[in-house]
Formats: C-alpha cells, sequence, structure tokens
C-alpha cells in the first residue's frame, strides 16, 4: 500500500476549512459523501504546500529484540515509533476529526500540528532513532523512511497540519 501525506498551511486549513459546517447533515449519505469530497479537493488544493507519498510498511516486530533495555532513551523511540505506525493504522485515530475528513471516500486522518511537532522534538531528542529504523527497515524502504522523516521534520517546523491516507 501506498501511504500518502500531505502537508497543510495551518493558518489558512483553520480559518477556511477545519469548521465548515455539515449543512448537508439532513442530507442522503451519497450527498455527504459528495460534499465532503469536494471540501477535501478544495482544501487540499488551497492549503498544500507539499505532499509525499511511498510504499511504506513498518514491520511489526519487536523492538531491538533482546537488548532493548540497554538503550537510554528507549520511551522516546517507542513514542516515535507510535506516531509512525500511527500514520499506517489510520483506523486506531482517538481524535474528532472535521465532519468531511470522516465522510469522505478516502480514509484517512488529520494530524494536528503538535502532534507532529512532538514527533520532531522527540526524534531529535533520541540518539538511537535512525538506528531503530536500520533495525527494523532495510533495503529501498529505508530510503522511503529517511525521505518521510525529513518531510515530517520540515512540515513540523513550518507548523502543518497533515492529511494521511493509503490506497
Amino acid at each position: 500500500m501506498t501511504l500518502y501525506v500531505v502537508a497543510l498551511d495551518n493558518e489558512q486549513f483553520r480559518s477556511r476549512f477545519y469548521a465548515v459546517p455539515n449543512s448537508f447533515s439532513n442530507a442522503p449519505i451519497e450527498q455527504q459523501i459528495e460534499a465532503a469530497d469536494h471540501l477535501l479537493q478544495c482544501c487540499i488544493e488551497d492549503c498544500q504546500i507539499t505532499k509525499f507519498s511511498g510504499n511504506l510498511s513498518i514491520p511489526d516486530k519487536p523492538i531491538f529484540d533482546g537488548w532493548a533495555e540497554a538503550l537510554p532513551d528507549l520511551r522516546l523511540l517507542r513514542t516515535c515509533l507510535q506516531f509512525l505506525r500511527g500514520l499506517e493504522s489510520i483506523d486506531e485515530q482517538d481524535e474528532v476529526q472535521p465532519w468531511w475528513i470522516t465522510y469522505a471516500t478516502l480514509h484517512m486522518v488529520l494530524v494536528e500540528p503538535e502532534k507532529l511537532e512532538k514527533f520532531s522534538n522527540d526524534v531529535h531528542e533520541s540518539k538511537f532513532f535512525e538506528v531503530l529504523l536500520a533495525n527494523m527497515v532495510t533495503g529501498k524502504a529505508a530510503y522511503e523512511f529517511i525521505e518521510l522523516g525529513q518531510f515530517l521534520e520540515l512540515s513540523g517546523v513550518n507548523k502543518c497540519s497533515l492529511l494521511v491516507w493509503q490506497e
């Protein structure tokens, strides 16, 4: 599956799209979906700063197997890994999303700038994040994860919101 991440100008997104009321709430579901898809398309066209796509999959295996406890910042590594896995597992999001993201044809999630900034800070604070990824990901996927990491860091510095989905 391909992971798609779109960085949005947060100010423009918040002022124009985030709180758009659902004037279709009494309409048939098909009309709500159509309106949501239209809003999503407009949002991406008007607020997109940059985008990333890649065939990424984080292996679901234990971190560092038996010697994990020897790392002093294991908590940070787990937090970073949870964030990355959260990008992949959209179904596990627990935050309230704008109605049009929930109803859109694309099954996606909105990542707030605060979460992205925390991830960036945790990656910088952790001395072993690259070692973690090297332990879990090899080959071409390693380059895609490096590119994703740079994309997320730049988006965090610019205080962007993210729209994330898989196809």
